[in-house]
């Protein structure tokens, strides 16, 4: 539902309630918050693949996925400007099966260290 700009935390809420054992959710581009993400994420914890580019989320966002989506391998969260470093960082530590990273267009350009330990496809 990427680039649905009428998807909003209302709508996930009420996806929330209804879907269940999702793998793949794209979001990028809609009007979710870290709210109605945090609904979503927890009430399927076998998501695999997740884009928020562009989404108005912040790092309570990715505390979110990596407490409710530990199995996530691609996260996709270009251009979602109140995310920061340590939050980036925390998910590429925290999310253990995570195999490709999107972090482009963000603010944050100091996670080359941790990048460099770590078995991850990252682009920034």
């Amino acid at each position: 539902i990427s680039w649905c700009k009428k998807v909003t935390d209302r709508a996930l809420r009420a996806m929330a309630k209804c879907l269940r054992g999702l793998e793949v959710l794209g979001l990028g581009e809609t009007r979710i918050s870290d709210e109605g993400l945090d609904e979503v994420v927890a009430a399927n914890p076998t998501l695999m693949r997740l884009n928020i580019s562009s989404c108005d989320v912040s790092d309570d966002s990715i505390a979110s996925v990596i407490k409710h989506a530990p199995r996530l391998r691609v996260l996709e969260i270009a251009s979602c400007i109140d995310i920061t470093d340590e939050a980036v960082v925390q998910a590429l530590t925290g999310l253990h099966e995570l195999e490709r990273l999107d972090c482009s267009l963000l603010p944050c350009r100091r996670i080359s260290e941790e990048v460099a330990r770590l078995n991850v496809q990252v682009y920034y």
